[in-house]
């Protein structure tokens, strides 16, 4: 499982990037609605591919399901925010957005949360 989720990892963290510069330079996230919530699933995944190498890598239990799984979760949802507030801080977006800004906001988590549990169901079967 290491060797295949660590190729996976770099593959998607490189996909990810590759995603992100044709998004800028294109005006996607502005242009193609759905494109966001794309990316939010992916970073998802990715965060939960990071989570289940760390704990393959640096717990003693190694790869328990139940514990990895919440803290797949927990880490999206982190990650999610701390996005949302650099979204925020750097005027990419404004809570002046009203409803808009709330509701993207909110599904942005939620893709982010289902992309970890995603991304920890695949991680799962590439143990095995």
């Amino acid at each position: 499982m290491p060797h295949s989720l660590i190729k996976h990892t770099l593959f998607l963290t490189f996909l990810i990037g590759v995603l992100d510069l044709f998004a800028n330079k294109f005006y996607f996230y502005w242009s193609i609605s759905w494109f966001d919530m794309l990316m939010h699933f992916l970073a998802g995944v990715l965060v939960a591919f990071f989570v289940c190498l760390f704990a393959h890598y640096f717990t003693q239990k190694g790869f328990n399901n139940k514990e990895t799984l919440s803290l797949v979760i927990v880490t999206s949802l982190l990650v999610g925010i701390f996005w949302e507030w650099y979204e925020l801080h750097f005027q990419i977006t404004s809570l002046s957005d009203g409803f808009l800004y709330y509701r993207d906001t909110i599904s942005d988590l939620l893709l982010d949360m289902l992309g970890g549990a995603v991304g920890f169901l695949y991680a799962k079967h590439l143990k095995q």
